[in-house]
């Protein structure tokens, strides 16, 4: 296989992540690339490694997400799907990913593989203090509530009622063109009823702005790559935590303005490379977040605070104190 080359594309995730902080973005695009090959410089493969990291609120979604995405094939290949088995799948890989961050298991394999909490590496690792036990059994009762309100759904009691027949895509990481950039989107899960297109995305947190850009921009794609017309598209956000869900009927007008919300926002950030034709970056043309808050929650703080967040709680976790990491296997 040859060298993967860095090429320049947009995603929902990639906006949000630059809107957030800019330097984090680059952190995350372009410092880390190449980071996971063994001659790779120090602060790439340090930046790759950063850029696996995830928390427990994320942690807790993947494994959602996760467990869902087996119970819809389950029930594709003719099997029942329950609460038992919804738990006791969401419970391995909790377990599975706590057994990898604890025991750093970042250290012995490709970072890429291995699940690394925020919590242990900043807090636990570097401080001495332990997880809170009320913050692991937070996580654990949101997994649980999560499952347990998504078997409540009309959309899970549809997907039996079809057996997933109708089933058109479900997290499969795809992309396509709009005007001259590659897009990246992972739909949850898309249905064709017949009588139109219905888009799910699960969410594990609290309703956002972006939640229904992101949806829209998913709406786009089916009509786009799939040629479902607008009003025959519908766009779900079930918010499993809190048990709500909003839903949406796109319209030629919504399409067309998310075309240009892509356009516009792939332009400014192609705007912002040193060299745009071969998707090159400085580092310097990247501002950090000019707030600690947003510091003190990022991946990144230990390239960008080697020191500590200024002025925050967590000022004494910085990499000084940690021990030198092998380089990771290639990813």
């Amino acid at each position: 296989m040859g060298k993967l080359i860095n090429r320049f594309s947009w995603s929902p995730s990639r906006d949000r992540l630059y809107r957030n902080c800019a330097r984090a973005y680059y952190f995350n695009y372009y410092g880390s690339w190449g980071g996971w090959e063994r001659d790779a410089p120090a602060p790439a493969r340090l930046a790759y490694r950063l850029k696996q990291m995830t928390n427990l609120p994320m942690f807790a979604g993947t494994v959602v997400h996760d467990v869902i995405k087996g119970s819809i094939a389950r029930i594709r290949g003719g099997k029942t799907v329950d609460r038992d088995y919804l738990l006791s799948q969401a419970s391995n890989l909790m377990n599975r990913g706590w057994r990898d961050s604890r025991g750093e298991a970042w250290r012995r394999m490709s970072p890429k593989r291995a699940t690394t909490l925020f919590e242990h590496y900043y807090v636990e690792g570097l401080s001495g203090e332990p997880v809170p036990e009320a913050a692991i059994r937070a996580t654990k009762s949101k997994v649980q509530t999560c499952l347990e309100r998504y078997l409540e759904t009309e959309v899970h009691a549809a997907l039996v009622e079809s057996a997933g027949e109708d089933v058109r895509s479900y997290e499969e990481l795809t992309q396509f063109e709009v005007e001259g950039t590659t897009v990246w989107i992972a739909i949850d899960l898309a249905r064709d009823t017949g009588s139109g297109i219905e888009i799910y995305d699960w969410k594990t947190g609290r309703a956002r702005e972006a939640d229904a850009k992101q949806l829209r921009v998913y709406g786009f794609f089916a009509s786009e790559v799939w040629g479902a017309p607008a009003d025959r598209i519908r766009v779900h956000a079930l918010y499993l935590r809190e048990g709500e869900s909003s839903v949406e009927t796109l319209s030629d007008d919504i399409l067309a303005a998310t075309r240009d919300e892509i356009v516009t926002s792939a332009d400014g950030l192609r705007a912002l490379l040193a060299d745009p034709e071969n998707n090159v970056a400085r580092e310097s043309d990247f501002a950090m977040a000019d707030d600690a808050d947003t510091c003190r929650e990022c991946r990144f703080q230990e390239i960008c605070h080697p020191e500590g967040v200024p002025g925050g709680p967590r000022a004494s976790y910085g990499a000084t104190t940690r021990p030198a990491s092998p380089p990771p296997s290639p990813g």
